[in-house]
């Protein structure tokens, strides 16, 4: 957890220590047929703070680059959408929009 964090904090600028409280471990995994990577447990989530900080979009896409990930899921809002798939050709990362709480207007 410390390395997660640690490369947070490194990459993004952001302390994100205090999502893993409580957790010994964390495994992250990854689709054989997509590539795709997540964290288990599913209980690892950021709050709204996070994901704010996360509309950096360019920092996100730096990161999963580093992490040579070929998909993101993102929550952009729709008038961000433009920008996101620019960044995503860009990068050659695939993203997988996920609405999910929240109205996007």
């Amino acid at each position: 957890m410390s390395d997660i964090a640690l490369l947070y904090k490194k990459e993004l600028q952001f302390d994100v220590l205090s999502y893993f409280d409580g957790l010994e471990h964390i495994q992250l995994w990854r689709c054989d047929d997509t590539s795709y990577r997540f964290y288990y447990p599913f209980n690892i989530f950021g709050d709204d703070k996070f994901y704010q900080y996360l509309q950096t979009f360019e920092k996100y896409f730096d990161l999963a680059k580093e992490f040579g990930l070929s998909y993101i899921t993102a929550e952009p809002l729709k008038n961000q959408w433009n920008a996101i798939d620019s960044l995503a050709g860009a990068y050659g990362i695939k993203v997988a929009i996920h609405d999910h709480h929240r109205h996007n207007p």
